[in-house]
């Protein structure tokens, strides 16, 4: 797939250069490019500005590279009534030449801002005649019908001529005459240029505070510079080489946990600690060696695959669709463990195809969006299994501890005998980690934990662990059935692991959503060769047996969501699901926290909103960025977030909202840590504040999104570092599916929806827009105005900048269109 580095379209064509999202992100491209240079006064003419406002409390200005910045806090911009008055003066510095003003314009205009002149030439676009060591004055107006916290901005270009070799005189002699368009006169002695200006509005709620750098001991915990973005891509299991510098010995050890900005490591070797003890200023290097163990395995697997002929259940032949199934088993209503199943009838389908393996010697997938009952369906089948066919052997993995330690907490309700159930980790996971409840049914010993001999192993009817654990008993362990949870989070070598246990003939069942989170590839040529593809989203979109509508020997899609507001559900349900699922939640409907707008009490003098369990905050504010890090930061965002949740803890509704209620989601890692430090120097230590990856699988009452982004530009830094999720579908989906009653996001439109057009697709984002445009029609858009930049509006941005003098922009725009 072709990717246009301009305008980011996909699948481009020979006319994509000639589409008007093209020429629109080329002029700007060319602009960012040119802007230095303009920015620069030039040829005798001085252009200075300052602001006519007086405020109080000094605010804060900046002049820099042609820009004008002013920074005050929403609180100072009420008390001059929401507006801002700058003078702008162009100043002929020269000794007797006359200058002459063809144009001052507005590049793109903005409705907060507003430029006037003296004798209203902006209007007229009349020329101005300014003689030697005079000057004309503009003046810019800002104004907000609220104080609304983000970040304003006005591009303005002047185009001069001066006499470039003698003197030239005009027929009037007045400080300022004025020639209409149409008056104006070639002269092969007249130099024309342009110069520009930017004024930069900054309207804040806080005090930027400098963040404290502590760095971590050197003991059992080690910092390591770029891991917040993943630079080094670090997990459990893998080495830490130590070395003294410039000392050819290495010692060895072993990474014990990743945290956000360091990781514990374990079995250091002794002499390390003693020569730190020695001189705490020893300088030691630092390299990390991937574990080759899961690889080793994941290769191992597929091998075995072959050899033990289980091609079939991975590559499953189409023709099994024509025969029909005997069902040998039925399940009466009173011998279904969870009653609650028997009021799905998607659920129970799924159940008793399991138990009489309706896909033969093909997968049976449980295709389970969001809140849809995906865990308790298997969990159901799983007992029903043992129940009905008393020999069977189950093996069931996940390719994380999370999911394995669900299922196990669900089982052992039911299955009570340590000799039948046993969930198995692995020895560098930290006890503490695992829940209380399975902790009686694990490899544990009370003080550490053990190996289990396969004859042991083999004795249990249930075994619950990970995808990579359970390659330990390749060629050992036989199951009669295997269950894998989170199969569109495996890649397909790593579910090998897993299927590889299995004889020909024995049944394989997948359970997952291929719509949220895939597999993690670092590898370029890993990922096009499709190992970002799981083996579940690949027989879901390229085999008949499962693209099949409704083909339910082989696959069951639940459409029950017993966890979200019908609000919350719509926009991903149309957008991902083709409008299926059904939101059956009772409690998240009758949710007093989803008829509350949030945003009319964080911000007062907003106008009053409709009840919606979805808002919209639009804020427009830059980003910014530590160093050379691809992660980024938004402080506006950040204080807005701090905003709502103080304002939902202050509710007083039934049933009461307590700070774990509330789940943060950012796509980076410094916003990351901003918001969990800013809710914390506030006292909310309860709050979990995490990254798309940490809450899929996870629900949380209230769920609050910082988007972060607001340069459209960076969106392809996201792509090469996999960040963000202003272009990824999947990451977008399992944000907007975590919450149960109240949904917010903050954000800046301009970026996430950027006016999607069906026509050439734009440069922005349908699902964004479509959200977008919900709230807007559930008057829940709040903030900052949403100004969608449609083809006549580009068209006009468009000319104005061809009304410039931008070096050779307008040749080569006409150049590269042709």
């Amino acid at each position: 797939m072709v990717v246009c580095e301009i305008c980011s379209a996909e699948d481009i064509g020979v006319d994509h250069v000639c589409s008007e999202t093209y020429r629109f992100k080329y002029l700007l491209h060319e602009w960012k490019d040119y802007k230095k240079k303009l920015a620069k006064d030039k040829e005798g003419i001085k252009i200075s500005y300052h602001s006519e406002t007086n405020i109080l409390k000094p605010c804060t200005t900046n002049i820099n590279k042609g820009s004008y910045t002013v920074t005050l806090s929403s609180r100072e911009l009420a008390s001059v009534d929401n507006q801002l008055v700058f003078a702008l003066k162009v100043y002929n510095d020269r000794k007797e030449d006359l200058i002459f003003i063809m144009k001052a314009a507005v590049l793109v205009p903005y409705e907060p801002f507003h430029i006037e002149d003296i004798n209203n030439m902006c209007v007229t676009n009349a020329v101005i005649e300014l003689s030697a060591k005079t000057d004309y004055k503009y003046t810019i107006f800002f104004r907000l019908n609220k104080p609304l916290v983000g970040s304003y901005k006005i591009p303005l270009a002047f185009t001069f001529q001066v006499n470039n070799k003698s003197k030239w005189h005009a027929e009037e002699t007045n400080k300022e005459t004025r020639k209409t368009e149409t008056e104006r006169v070639e002269d092969a002695q007249m130099k024309s240029f342009s110069i520009s200006r930017e004024i930069v509005v900054v309207v804040t709620d806080f005090d930027v505070v400098p963040e404290e750098k502590g760095k971590s001991p050197f003991k059992d915990e080690l910092e390591v510079p770029g891991l917040a973005e993943k630079r080094p891509s670090l997990l459990p299991g893998d080495f830490v080489r130590i070395r003294l510098h410039e000392d050819n010995t290495v010692y060895r050890a072993v990474v014990k946990k990743v945290n956000d900005t360091t990781i514990d490591i374990s079995k250091v070797h002794p002499q390390i600690y003693d020569l730190i003890l020695k001189d705490p200023r020893t300088k030691l290097d630092v390299s990390f060696e991937v574990s080759r163990l899961p690889y080793e395995r994941m290769h191992m697997a597929v091998d075995n695959c072959v050899k033990k002929k289980l091609l079939p259940l991975l590559f499953p032949n189409e023709e099994l669709n024509n025969g029909d199934i005997q069902y040998l088993h039925q399940i009466p209503d009173n011998r279904f463990y969870n009653k609650k199943i028997l009021e799905n009838r998607e659920q129970k389908l799924a159940v008793l195809n399991i138990l009489n393996g309706s896909s033969r010697s093909a997968p049976y997938i449980v295709f389970g969006p969001p809140g849809t009952g995906k865990t308790i369906t298997i969990v159901e089948a799983i007992l029903q299994i043992k129940q009905y066919l008393p020999k069977s052997k189950i093996l069931i993995c996940a390719p994380a501890n999370a999911a394995c330690d669900m299922l196990a907490s669900k089982l052992i309700e039911f299955v009570k005998d340590r000799k039948e159930i046993i969930r198995i980790h692995t020895c560098s996971r930290n006890w503490k980690d695992v829940p209380e409840d399975v902790k009686r049914y694990s490899n544990h010993n009370g003080t550490d934990f053990i190996d289990i001999p396969v004859p042991q192993l083999m004795s249990y009817r249930i075994v619950i662990t990970t995808l990579c654990l359970i390659g330990k008993y390749s060629g050992m362990y036989n199951p009669d059935h295997v269950f894998i949870d989170e199969a569109a989070q495996a890649s397909e070598p790593e579910a090998d692991i897993a299927i590889s246990m299995l004889q020909r003939n024995k049944q394989l069942v997948l359970a997952g959503d291929p719509k949220q989170l895939g597999p993690h590839c670092v590898s370029e040529a890993a990922a096009q060769l499709g190992l970002t593809t799981s083996l579940l989203e690949r027989l879901m979109t390229t085999n008949s047996l499962y693209t099949t509508a409704k083909n339910n020997k082989f696959i069951t899609m639940l459409i029950l969501n017993y966890r979200a507001h019908q609000d919350v559900l719509k926009v991903p349900n149309v957008l991902f699901y083709d409008d299926q699922l059904r939101a059956v939640s009772a409690e998240a409907a009758s949710d007093p926290i989803a008829n509350t707008c949030i945003y009319a009490l964080a911000v007062p003098s907003s106008s009053q909103c409709q009840e919606s369990a979805v808002e919209f905050c639009s804020i427009m504010a830059d980003e910014k960025r530590e160093g050379k890090s691809p992660s980024y930061y938004n402080e506006s965002e950040v204080q807005m977030v701090l905003k709502y949740v103080q304002k939902i803890l202050a509710l007083s509704i039934t049933p009461e909202v307590l700070e774990s209620h509330i789940g943060v989601i950012t796509p980076y890692m410094r916003q990351l840590h901003r918001i969990k430090n800013r809710l914390q120097e506030h006292g909310y230590k309860d709050i979990e504040v995490g990254t798309t990856e940490v809450f899929q699988g996870r629900e949380k009452r209230i769920i609050i999104i910082s988007t972060v982004r607001s340069k459209d530009d960076l969106l392809l830094i996201d792509e090469k570092y996999k960040l963000g999720f202003v272009k990824n579908e999947k990451r977008l989906n399992v944000a907007l599916t975590r919450a149960k009653s109240k949904l917010i996001v903050i954000g800046n439109p301009h970026i996430l929806g950027n006016t999607y057009n069906p026509k050439n697709q734009g440069s922005g984002n349908k699902n964004w827009e479509y959200y977008i445009t919900f709230c807007e029609d559930k008057n829940a858009f709040f903030g900052a105005q949403y100004l969608r930049r449609t083809d006549e509006v580009k068209d006009d941005i468009i000319n104005r900048f061809s009304n410039i003098r931008l070096s050779n922009f307008v040749n080569n725009t006409n150049s590269n269109n042709q």
